[in-house]
């Protein structure tokens, strides 16, 4: 695990794009996995802007959904599949077969799942993650107590989750249930970021960072990850 901290989140949203680039130009078929959320927003408009500005190739790579909420329309502004269109998908003009995402509508969310890890297996597992963490330590939709071997797996939602996830929809939104890649694919990507930002992830962070490996702060898995980094601002970790 390496830490590194910037001076702002502008100046981290430009290192991640940054690191997204030179995955992408190292290796033009990389599979990134990807979290929505107000941590990478950024983060992912710059890589896009960069990619067009640049003409970089991005026709070879695939990009896959890190989780989604059960039971929202992806229509929604508050989707996960609303923020990848709107962010990534259409800005990049990118093929139907060059994205992945969890169906929250789906009937059958364990074939959800199923599809999904089928999806991963063919591609060769991925090659850079980039999540958030949340306020009680989760990755996705991983929360605290989740068994660490989980692939795509449906489960149920904290309540501090729930409340949080209000911040992303015009409204009161029921959230029970999310759908998401497990931390087995944290773990086994080639490369893996957590990106944070704000003094109200410092808290958090310092856990992840200085405490335990605890099954009960699932981020602090990424103190066994090879080539895992956290990439914070100083608001968000101690200068």
């Amino acid at each position: 695990m390496t830490v590194l901290k910037y001076e702002n989140y502008d100046i981290l949203s430009a290192a991640t794009a940054a690191k997204m680039i030179e995955q992408l130009i190292g290796k033009p078929t990389s599979v990134f996995s990807m979290a929505s959320g107000s941590s990478t927003e950024l983060c992912y408009a710059l890589f896009a802007k960069e990619v067009l500005s640049k003409g970089v190739d991005v026709s070879q790579a695939t990009f896959i959904g890190l989780d989604e909420w059960v039971g929202v329309l992806p229509s929604n502004p508050g989707s996960c599949h609303w923020f990848f269109t709107n962010i990534l998908f259409n800005p990049l003009q990118l093929k139907a077969n060059q994205f992945h995402l969890f169906d929250g509508m789906s009937q059958d969310l364990q074939e959800e799942c199923q599809i999904m890890d089928a999806f991963i297996t063919n591609k060769g597992g991925i090659d850079m993650m980039i999540v958030g963490i949340g306020l009680n330590g989760h990755i996705g939709f991983n929360e605290p107590g989740v068994d660490p071997e989980y692939k795509s797996h449906v489960i149920q939602l904290e309540e501090q989750t729930r409340l949080t996830g209000q911040k992303y929809f015009g409204g009161p939104t029921v959230l029970e249930k999310g759908i998401t890649l497990g931390l087995h694919y944290f773990m086994g990507a080639k490369t893996s970021i957590i990106m944070a930002n704000g003094n109200h992830k410092t808290a958090i962070l310092q856990k992840t960072i200085e405490g335990e490996r605890d099954l009960n702060v699932p981020a602090t898995c990424i103190q066994e990850h090879k080539n895992g980094f956290i990439m914070a601002d100083w608001e968000a970790i101690k200068k």
